[in-house]
C-alpha cells in the first residue's frame, strides 16, 4: 500500500459520536468485529483496538468487562445492512475497517480482499475507498505518543469526516437547479 501524496486534513472540533447515527455506531461496531477476523484470527491489539473503538462510539464504557461480540467470531459480512445508513457513514464504517486491519501492524491479502468486498457491499466507488483507506493509513502512521485506542479511532472518524468535505444534504433539501 502506498501512502497518499499529503496527510489529511486537520480534524474538525467534533466527535465520533457527532458523526454517525446509533445505527451507524452499532454497524460500525460489527463490522470491526468482521474485520478483526478477516485474516482468520483476533489479535490481542484488535482486540483492545475493538473496545477503545466501542469505548468511542459509546457502546461500551472503559471498565466494562470483555464484550462478547468482539471475541466471538461474527455473522458474515452478506448479513449486514447497510440500507439505514447515509453514504457518510457508510463511507466512516469503510474507513473504521481499513483501520482495523491495520491495527496489528500489517494488512494481510485476505483482509485487503475483505476490504474490497466491504466497498462494494457498502455501495461505494473505489476512487472513494482509496482515499479511505490512505485515511486510515495516516491515522495509524501518525499515532500521537500515548494516546489510547479511543482517542485514536475517534481521531480516525473526525480526519476521515475531514477528509471527505462538507456533508451534502439529501437531495430532497437541496435546491432544485
Amino acid at each position: 500500500m502506498r501512502p497518499p501524496d499529503r496527510p489529511p486534513p486537520e480534524e474538525p472540533p467534533v466527535h465520533a459520536t457527532d458523526c454517525l447515527s446509533p445505527a451507524a455506531r452499532a454497524l460500525t461496531l460489527e463490522v470491526l468485529a468482521l474485520a478483526s477476523w478477516a485474516d482468520g484470527r483476533v489479535s490481542p491489539a484488535e482486540l483492545s483496538a475493538a473496545r477503545g473503538a466501542a469505548i468511542a462510539l459509546a457502546l461500551l464504557g472503559p471498565l466494562d468487562g470483555a464484550c462478547g461480540a468482539l471475541v466471538a467470531r461474527p455473522r458474515a459480512l452478506a448479513e449486514l445492512d447497510f440500507g439505514a445508513l447515509t453514504t457518510r457513514e457508510r463511507q466512516l464504517v469503510l474507513a473504521a475497517a481499513a483501520w482495523m486491519t491495520l491495527v496489528d501492524a500489517k494488512r494481510t491479502p485476505a483482509e485487503g480482499e475483505w476490504l474490497d468486498e466491504l466497498a462494494r457491499r457498502a455501495e461505494l466507488d473505489d476512487e472513494t475507498a482509496e482515499l479511505l483507506f490512505d485515511v486510515a493509513y495516516w491515522v495509524r502512521l501518525v499515532r500521537p505518543r500515548g494516546a489510547t485506542w479511543a482517542h485514536e479511532f475517534d481521531r480516525l472518524i473526525r480526519v476521515t469526516d475531514g477528509a471527505l468535505g462538507p456533508a451534502r444534504p439529501p437531495a430532497a433539501l437541496r435546491p432544485a437547479g
